[in-house]
């Protein structure tokens, strides 16, 4: 038996840890569209702004897992799904499996207007966004923060420098719906 997880984030790697746990009988192809080995997301926002600037502190699996023999990791965006013949295609290739699983998790929401093609303007939801807005941070004074949330308190909360001024935008009149 062939399954196929569409995500490397929590929800898959979960899935994989059970799966390997309960001595599943069959391989497991992981299709990740970053380049990183599967990572915690909710520290991004957290400290590790401020600390590490290792990705290996951020992992989701042990090694154990991430060499499992069962396991073959794919580094590819799937392009197109055809479920009812077992298809998924990349840009590397098409793959057939018995089972599929899409754990995607979510995509950042950037709302559309003018400027916000600017390299000053950041969205926060992998590694290499958290990475980039880090290298950011130098010298800046003034951050404005989109939204209302949990993620940007977080943010605010670990951008926080007696050095800076941090306007939070809410779209309402009160914060985290």
């Amino acid at each position: 038996m062939r399954l196929g997880i569409v995500g490397a984030g929590q929800a898959a790697c979960t899935l994989i840890a059970e799966l390997i746990r309960g001595d599943f009988k069959g391989d497991i192809l992981v299709f990740n569209g970053e380049p990183h080995a599967p990572y915690q997301r909710p520290p991004l926002s957290k400290n590790w702004l401020k600390t590490s600037n290792d990705p290996t502190s951020l992992r989701l699996l042990p090694e154990p897992l991430e060499t499992h023999p069962s396991i073959q990791w794919i580094q590819a965006s799937v392009q197109s799904l055809s479920p009812d013949r077992g298809l998924l295609t990349t840009d590397l290739g098409t793959y057939l499996v018995d089972h599929l699983v899409l754990a995607t998790g979510t995509t950042a929401i950037k709302p559309s207007f003018p400027g916000l093609a600017s390299e000053s303007i950041h969205v926060v939801r992998t590694l290499d966004h958290a990475q980039r807005l880090k290298q950011s941070l130098e010298g800046v004074t003034n951050i404005t923060i989109i939204g209302a949330g949990f993620l940007a308190f977080e943010l605010a909360s670990s951008l926080a420098d007696p050095s800076r001024t941090i306007r939070i935008l809410a779209k309402g009149i009160r914060a985290l719906p």
